[in-house]
């Protein structure tokens, strides 16, 4: 009889990043051959999914009391979902004081 020996099995659950497989085999007799290694690779290549993305708004300025022409605006952050980090909330608030124009927050 052979015995089988491996640090995963075929329906193992293996970690993002290299994962290396190792098979060795022993006899009866004791005698073991040369080891089967191979690598197999996990990789997170799906972006995350983004919910509630605030729409694009148009809002009116007016002096700030020193002679800027701002306004304030506050929105709902958005959120995401990945598929291996789970819910993302936003690192930063960019509730701001923004100047007259265009203004696009990433």
């Amino acid at each position: 009889m052979i015995t089988t020996m491996s640090n995963y099995g075929p329906f193992d659950l293996l970690l993002q990043g290299d994962n290396v497989v190792t098979y060795s085999f022993t006899d009866v007799a004791g005698n073991v051959n040369s080891s089967c290694s191979f690598t197999v690779t996990v990789i997170d290549d799906i972006s995350p999914i983004i919910n509630d993305c605030p729409s694009n708004v148009s809002i009116p300025a007016s002096l700030d009391g020193t002679g800027n022409c701002t306004t304030t605006y506050s929105w709902i952050e958005p959120t995401a979902m990945d598929d291996c980090d789970g819910p993302i909330s936003p690192i930063q608030n960019f509730n701001l004081v923004q100047p007259l124009g265009l203004v696009s927050i990433m």
